[in-house]
């Protein structure tokens, strides 16, 4: 499909793609456009991390408290999703599982070697594209918003020192 997109439109260069987590598509961006920056949407993100969590028959509560810390990993800058993947793994020391090992070389295989950002929906991307000053009145929007700002202000707590990473982590889970 993209190489028809480039024949039809040669001209046609994207720097950045805003995708799901198909690595088939992110595979033909990247032979194509091999400076392409893909950017991963969040809910697809969780989603799939859920989805392991589920195959793998995951349902205690400090295991899905595992599974929700490695959901906020992106919510965190850049520079300290290491910090944050360290503040996991320890709190695994102390359990002796073999579905939450799996789960976490999943994780470290497909996430944590890829670059993970957290970016907006596609919906809100368009919205934002098409009709940058028009606000956005639906719930589902307005529960985003609060997250938000959840987020946000974690953020700013975590970086004026004020939470670690850990709590970031907890906090947002």
């Amino acid at each position: 499909m993209f190489d028809l997109i480039t024949t039809v439109v040669p001209y046609f260069k994207p720097k950045i793609v805003h995708a799901d987590f198909e690595f088939a598509i992110t595979n033909a961006l990247k032979t194509l456009f091999p400076k392409i920056i893909v950017v991963r949407c969040y809910y697809h993100f969780t989603n799939s991390l859920w989805k392991k969590a589920k195959t793998l028959c995951i349902k205690c509560k400090t295991l899905r408290r595992i599974v929700g810390l490695c959901c906020n990993l992106p919510l965190l800058p850049n520079n300290m999703i290491f910090e944050g993947w360290n503040y996991i793994t320890n709190e695994c020391n102390d359990i002796n599982n073999k579905k939450i090992e799996i789960f976490l070389s999943y994780f470290k295989k497909f996430y944590l070697k890829k670059k993970i950002h957290r970016r907006m929906t596609v919906a809100k991307l368009l919205s934002k594209i098409l009709a940058p000053n028009k606000k956005i009145t639906n719930r589902r929007d307005e529960m985003y918003q609060i997250r938000d700002n959840l987020i946000i202000n974690a953020q700013m707590q975590l970086l004026t020192n004020e939470i670690s990473v850990g709590h970031f982590l907890d906090k947002l889970r």
